[in-house]
């Protein structure tokens, strides 16, 4: 893992951790495993939102204007919700249609890590609408939608730090 800043470092490791030990305790359980997965998907996500929110505070905090800093960090917070490709593209062509630019150029749609952040949203959108009845995500797809959203949570550092 490629990330340097400490906070999303440690928030990548704690679902790295997690992922680990879903994998160990669905060995025997298809149906846990699907259970811990959703579980895991939902935790991602919520990651994605809290390192991105970071990531954009952190380059307010460059401006070294303190108004400047606090309007833009209470402007992500609620603004950045049910993250998907779409709307990181969005926020990150508010700051600089440069910035959007580069990271459309980096991650095509059907990237892998676009895949990746769109998916975690459709798991999360269709356990919280339809429930569990009908669970078929695996700790393998989790892992490899993390996988997507550390290479993305890169590539932000990359622009914005």
């Amino acid at each position: 893992m490629n990330i340097r800043d400490e906070y999303i470092s440690t928030k990548c490791i704690e679902i790295e951790n997690l992922l680990k030990d879903c994998r160990d305790w669905a060995l025997n359980d298809p149906k846990l495993g699907a259970h811990l997965a959703t579980y895991a998907n939902v935790l991602i996500l919520g990651m994605l939102e809290e390192c991105f929110e970071h990531i954009v505070k952190e380059r307010a905090k460059k401006s070294g204007d303190v108004e400047v800093e606090n309007y833009i960090g209470k402007h992500i917070e609620q603004r950045f919700r049910n993250p998907n490709f779409g709307l990181i593209c969005s926020i990150l062509g508010q700051f600089s249609d440069t910035y959007r630019e580069e990271f459309e150029k980096t991650f095509k749609t059907d990237s892998p890590e676009v895949v990746a952040i769109n998916g975690l949203l459709e798991n999360k959108t269709n356990v919280a609408h339809y429930g569990v009845a009908n669970l078929n995500l695996s700790i393998n797809d989790v892992e490899i939608y993390f996988s997507g959203v550390v290479n993305i949570l890169v590539k932000l550092e990359d622009m914005l730090l």
